[in-house]
């Protein structure tokens, strides 16, 4: 009896290895069907199929395990005054212009308006918080106050912090690998190769290491940036830049910290988009590469950079890394924060699709969401009064408060995001922008109305 227990047992251990094994083998099957599929549709090697889709089930596992139980620590940027009414909806609101070119009053006249709009993503960043102690210390350790000190714009500045950036080290200054990078620590260990050491695997390739420092050196300073990558074929070849908003020109501009250039059209400097979109001109002689003098040490500088090269290169792009905030916000390999899951790819329908199992858009708002403005609005109910109640909404990374100039006299600071505006006989001016805690001023909205 105790044999036949035993046998029984057996027989029922064995099916359920065999049921194990034909599944495992079904899997197997459809997985290898799969890749092979993929890759001739793409017409890329088998492997590299393979391991991309190996690659995407591991990390679509980790990011359900994440939803669950997230062991990273997370510090967010203030966005907007912590005062917003978030109970109620846009509906609930409209635009101060709206609201005079629909309730036709006599008394009070428009005379001019500038209401900014705000662009929102469908897809969110990581802000890097202001309030990081190493940052602080980069700014101060290394005066980077000094070396905008003689600029006479926001763009300028930006210009001659990129200049700085690219001086500190030479190319073949191979910097190590950082789990969590910090331009700090890199610049206090300054870090050379004056033996001409090759390059390492576990070393930053150089259009790696100088759009991360660059972007740190962005951020010590209040300005806001992200990472991008280009490439011709969409897989093996690339290069690594930085875009940054722009307050004085309302949009993301390149800075390619690597070659130290950027790219304008009559004398507006373009982003990734823009050069992209140039493929498809029949002439490209309205852009312009503009490179500036660095004195690291390295003479590649010097030489010529085809514009067709480049447009060449701007075929294929995406942001990497949907945030900015690594000095601050340490995840592990693999989460979804930092993984292919933190990436965002531009698709363009004109161009040969590639495999690419990241997040995608063609959408013009979520890539190139707007920043640092401040719209102006007053609830849809509210009637004709001689006080007007204002609400102010902004999307500003490290909000601190509103500046709120009136008559071009009076300034008032503002943590609130509603204002109650007294309006009197005659000329009355409002201008309104939000600051943040670096104290770089954002866009500004303004309203003229004479009443009679």
């Amino acid at each position: 009896m105790v044999f036949l227990f035993l046998r029984g047992d057996v027989v029922r251990k064995n099916l359920a290895w065999r049921f194990f094994l034909i599944i495992l083998c079904a899997i197997s099957i459809c997985f290898t069907a799969a890749s092979f599929q993929i890759s001739r549709q793409y017409q890329v090697p088998f492997n590299f199929t393979s391991k991309l889709l190996i690659r995407s089930t591991i990390l679509s596992g980790v990011s359900l395990f994440v939803q669950f139980d997230d062991p990273s620590s997370e510090v967010k940027a203030t966005l907007e005054p912590e005062s917003f009414n978030q109970i109620k909806t846009d509906a609930d609101y409209m635009r101060v212009d709206d609201y005079f070119s629909l309730i036709g009053i006599r008394d009070i006249q428009l005379r001019e308006i500038n209401n900014e709009r705000i662009v929102r993503s469908s897809f969110s960043f990581g802000y890097q918080t202001s309030e990081e102690e190493k940052l602080k210390q980069l700014r101060a350790e290394y005066n980077l106050d000094s070396v905008i000190s003689q600029s006479s714009s926001e763009f300028e500045s930006m210009v001659l912090l990129r200049n700085w950036t690219r001086s500190q080290f030479r190319r073949k200054d191979f910097q190590p690998h950082l789990n969590n990078f910090n331009a700090l620590e890199l610049l206090r260990k300054a870090q050379r190769n004056f033996n001409d050491v090759p390059y390492q695997s576990k070393q930053l390739r150089p259009c790696h290491f100088f759009p991360l420092f660059y972007s740190q050196i962005l951020s010590s300073m209040g300005y806001i940036s992200r990472l991008v990558r280009i490439s011709y074929d969409g897989y093996y070849s690339g290069h690594g830049m930085v875009e940054v908003w722009s307050n004085q020109f309302k949009k993301w501009i390149t800075m390619d910290a690597d070659l130290n250039l950027h790219y304008e059209r009559n004398g507006v400097p373009l982003n990734v988009l823009e050069v992209h979109n140039a493929r498809y001109q029949s002439d490209y002689s309205d852009i312009n590469i503009v490179r500036t003098v660095q004195n690291s040490g390295d003479n590649e500088w010097r030489s010529e950079i085809e514009i067709e090269d480049m447009i060449q290169y701007h075929s294929y792009f995406h942001v990497p890394d949907m945030r900015n905030d690594w000095m601050t916000n340490h995840y592990f390999r693999g989460h979804p924060k930092r993984s292919d899951l933190s990436s965002l790819t531009w698709v363009d329908n004109r161009m040969k699709g590639k495999l690419n199992l990241k997040r995608k858009t063609d959408k013009v708002e979520d890539f190139y969401w707007t920043l640092n403005q401040t719209e102006v609005l007053m609830e849809a109910d509210v009637g004709q009064q001689s006080k007007l109640q204002l609400i102010f909404k902004t999307f500003t990374p490290n909000f601190d408060f509103f500046e709120i100039e009136l008559d071009g006299v009076k300034k008032i600071h503002s943590i609130e995001d509603n204002f109650t505006w007294d309006i009197h006989k005659g000329s009355n001016q409002l201008l309104v922008r939000s600051i943040n805690k670096l104290g770089v001023a954002g866009i500004p909205s303004s309203i003229a109305l004479r009443v009679d």
